[in-house]
């Protein structure tokens, strides 16, 4: 919801340029499923004793809800002002349609700044104001559709050869066959979202050495989603009292409204002939949010939005038709806080930092956590007897504790109490008044360099994280009062995260013309659990036909978090059933969804009026579980006229063998990715009257991915939690990545 910061300029004296920046975009999927066509399909059918599974038609459902997309963008910014005042505003508009048909957003924002100096230049004044309008459209594509599918579920498994619409031009539709076009025309789903966010502050010079300043914050966000599924989409059987099937309407609100006020008083100057700098300060947030949720099954008229008319319903079906239910909910944080900079003779440099913050999700015995943190650097570089060949050399070491309390809130510590549409009351969470801040303690050590007259630089930093009282949900056995599942508690088994991180840049070429700079990074992480964990929480929900209950991913001591946690798969037998050595036993295979290794390279090049600039990404070391290939890419799914891909077909499956959520469908992430591309063109505008600058260019996004994940792309990541413990890396019919190519201009005035 953030509006984008289309136009980033300061405010200078007189007249700034009024900018322009224009683009258009074109989008396709980057990456589909080998699916097998239609008498590739019939063929393999026949092979597993189906043969009654053509139905004369030639589709490829994927062609019907993946499209060539296109964007527009626009930005216009100017200002203006003298010495002592000055303005900018700049507006957007951005129309983007999904490569995922009956998706896309369209967003309209704005934002006006202003400053002002007064009082003799004692007093800073400055005021920002952002405001912007988002309507969202989304596809019906969720995170836990049934064997059936959601859109691109049934898409992927729709029967080939069965035509789209009947004789009469209605849409085939059946009790066993969700007909992908048919629920992408009777789903509607669409949300949109006001946001208004102010911001006003003052600085006032107390003397050349010290100012105080004021801030207040304030952001409004507001937001409608409504949702309809018409009842001439089948979905499950036909209600013989209306003679259609059940529709849905369903409309949810929200409104979050924060606020914060801040004061700091700012101390710089020399003590001793050395530079000190001196922060203290003092702030408080609020954060108010509410909301209401409303639906209504069984609706009966086929010719009204749902979401218009929820009295519009069934009222002898069952299960009841409405539901409903509402929220309010306030937090607060409110930190004191001060840090110390000083500086010895541009040599040695010394930082402390304390935070005291307080917030009202925690319990009333632990509101508040303290978190210090300090740090120290030696310039080597300007000590005499330091190599000359470096003109940059710099010691680095910190440590520090960092507080986390981004969590779902519902008053967790003292237990929410929501109301059922029956008018029944119960707890949602358990309370626990002695939930606590997270903490993680971090120890840093790194060093930053640089020779060959500022050609070559780079930095090397070994950190070493310990994260404790991670705040996890617990589910408690015998719940009191009935009706309240999960408290929250702090895990007394902390989280190690270590590793190092590599940054190195180099000016290959620089002359009048041409210029050649690129930039390598690298990272490697290692984490782990507690080894002293005894317990395990389990995580990683998988969807399919037959498979409810299944999860793939545990949080155990002395494994790194999210392991998978799996039944292991050896092959098939003779008759093409799986082997599983160890029978149903699950066991920890070595394989986490946590990246080892990422890496980056970026190079960005000038020929004389040309620019030109890509970004390789490489991500190692992580594995995936393919949860769609497992709810959906099965050689016996093609026994009920569902389709597969060409790799399932020919994996030597056996006709009965059951998809047991295994090691079978856990796949390598490893990939290398040609993230950016992109060419400029800058003219010369001397001479051509009102034009200061003008630039046009070409970007291509997501052009290249190396990989042998068989999914549509390896950074994914469907949300399969279980009871509030978070999963990672699992792939459930995802929405695809795009391949984007952009054409715009930049322009100045």
């Amino acid at each position: 919801l953030l509006p984008p910061a289309l136009i980033e300029l300061p405010c200078g004296s007189g007249t700034s340029p009024v900018q322009l920046n224009v683009s258009t975009a074109f989008s396709s999927v980057a990456n589909r499923f080998d699916l097998l066509s239609a008498d590739q399909f019939v063929a393999e059918a026949a092979e597993v004793g189906a043969n009654d599974v053509d139905r004369g038609g030639n589709v490829d459902w994927q062609d019907e809800i993946f499209r060539n997309a296109m964007t527009t963008e626009y930005g216009l910014a100017f200002g203006g002002g003298n010495d002592k005042s000055n303005y900018r505003l700049s507006f957007g508009y951005l129309d983007q349609e999904g490569v995922v048909v009956k998706s896309g957003l369209e967003r309209l924002n704005g934002r006006i700044s202003a400053n002002t100096t007064t009082l003799n230049d004692r007093l800073d004044i400055s005021v920002s104001l952002t405001a912007s309008k988002i309507d969202d459209q989304f596809a019906p594509i969720v995170d836990d559709a049934g064997f059936e599918g959601d859109l691109l579920g049934a898409a992927l498994q729709a029967n080939p050869t069965q035509p789209i619409r009947n004789a009469d031009g209605t849409f085939f539709q059946a009790q066993d066959f969700r007909n992908p076009v048919a629920i992408s025309e009777y789903i509607d789903d669409f949300a949109e979202t006001t946001r208004l966010l102010a911001n006003v502050s003052a600085t006032l010079h107390l003397s050349d050495a010290l100012n105080y300043k004021i801030t207040y914050g304030y952001d409004d966000a507001t937001g409608t989603r409504r949702t309809d599924r018409n009842v001439r989409l089948q979905i499950g059987n036909r209600l013989d009292q209306t003679g259609f099937f059940p529709g849905l309407g369903a409309i949810s609100t929200g409104t979050n409204r924060n606020q914060l006020i801040e004061h700091t008083l700012n101390l710089d100057t020399e003590v001793g002939g050395n530079q000190l700098q001196a922060l203290v300060g003092f702030s408080y947030q609020e954060f108010n949010s509410e909301g209401s949720f409303a639906s209504a099954t069984n609706i009966i008229n086929p010719d009204i939005r749902p979401s218009d008319a929820l009295q519009n319903v069934n009222l002898n079906a069952f299960p009841r038709s409405f539901n409903a239910s509402s929220f309010i909910n306030q937090e607060e944080l409110q930190s004191y806080f001060g840090r110390i900079n000083y500086n010895i003779n541009d040599r040695f440099l010394l930082t402390g930092t304390l935070r005291i913050d307080g917030s009202t999700r925690f319990g009333e015995n632990n509101k508040y956590g303290t978190f210090p943190s300090f740090s120290a650097a030696w310039r080597l570089s300007e000590e005499d007897w330091f190599p000359d060949a470096f003109e940059t050399f710099k010691l680095r070491a910190g440590w520090g504790i960092t507080g986390n309390q981004e969590f779902p809130s519902n008053n967790l510590s003292t237990g929410a109490i929501t109301v059922n549409n029956q008018g029944g009351q119960q707890l949602a969470n358990l309370p626990n008044p002695e939930l606590k801040w997270e903490e993680t303690t971090q120890l840093n050590i790194g060093v930053d360099f640089g020779f060959n007259n500022g050609r070559i630089t780079g930095s090397l930093d070994y950190f070493n994280k310990r994260t404790d009282d991670l705040l996890f949900p617990a589910i408690t056995p015998a719940p009191v009062p009935p009706g309240a599942g999960t408290r929250f508690e702090n895990l007394e088994n902390p989280v190690f995260n270590r590793g190092v991180e590599l940054t190195l840049s180099g000016v290959i070429i620089d002359n009048a013309s041409t210029s050649w700079t690129s930039t390598l990074t690298g990272a490697y992480l290692d984490n782990e659990f507690d080894p002293d964990f005894g317990g395990l929480l389990i995580t990683g929900a998988i969807n399919g036909q037959g498979l409810s209950g299944a999860f793939v991913q545990a949080i155990a001591g002395g494994q790194p978090l999210n392991s998978y946690y799996i039944r292991e798969f050896a092959g098939y037998d003779a008759e093409g059933n799986g082997i599983y050595p160890n029978g149903d036993d699950l066991a920890f295979i070595g394989e986490d969804p946590l990246p080892d290794v990422n890496l980056g390279w970026l190079n960005q090049f000038t020929f004389g009026d040309f620019d030109f600039s890509f970004f390789l990404q490489g991500v190692f070391g992580f594995s995936i579980y393919n949860n769609t290939a497992n709810a959906i890419f099965l050689r016996p799914n093609l026994r009920n006229a569902r389709n597969i891909t060409v790799d399932a077909a020919n994996s030597g499956e056996g006709a009965n063998n059951f998809g047991e959520a295994s090691s079978r469908f856990l796949e390598k992430g490893d990939f290398v990715r040609l993230q950016n591309a992109s060419i400029g063109y800058n003219f010369d505008t001397s001479g051509w009257g009102g034009i200061s600058s003008l630039r046009v260019f070409v970007n291509g996004q997501n052009l290249l991915l190396f990989t042998e994940y068989s999914g549509l792309d390896p950074e994914v990541d469907t949300n399969k939690q279980i009871n509030g413990v978070p999963s990672v890396g699992i792939d459930y019919t995802a929405y695809p990545r795009a391949r984007t190519i952009q054409i715009g201009l930049n322009a100045s005035f």
